[in-house]
């Protein structure tokens, strides 16, 4: 009779298992790998309202500028796990209420990516998403 009841045991639990071991798996997975901007060496992106530049370089280092000319201001744009990204001011190690420009929540293609804003410093809340462009 045990025999029965482990075999029983089992058609029940291997059905429940094998979704969860398959959803264990995919939520370590970064869905978004291969479609940030930095994914994309040599390339410039482009926001024209506000102004801000961004460039990946040849070794997919990153440079990202606010306007242009002599009121151009560099800062880090920071991309987290999945969607998140930390805008802070240049030279700081440490994400804080007094080095955060913009915070949000990016959607990512290959021509183009939007961050959708959480946390506005700069702007007061004048802009709501950031578009970006591939230029190059």
């Amino acid at each position: 009779m045990s025999v029965f009841r482990s075999i029983r045991i089992r058609k029940i639990l291997c059905p429940l298992l094998l979704p969860i071991l398959i959803a264990v798996c995919f939520s370590a997975c970064d869905l978004n790998a291969g479609t940030r901007p930095f994914d994309y060496p040599n390339s410039h992106w482009v926001c024209e309202t506000p102004e801000i530049r961004f460039e990946v370089g040849a070794s997919k280092e990153w440079k990202a500028y606010l306007g242009s000319g002599e009121a151009q201001q560099e800062f880090q744009l920071l991309f987290g796990y999945g969607t998140d990204v930390d805008a802070i001011k240049a030279g700081t190690q440490m994400i804080s209420s007094e080095t955060i420009l913009f915070q949000g929540h990016c959607a990512f293609s290959e021509d183009h990516f939007t961050i959708s804003l959480s946390t506005d410093n700069l702007w007061n809340g004048e802009y709501h998403k950031l578009h970006f462009q591939r230029v190059q």
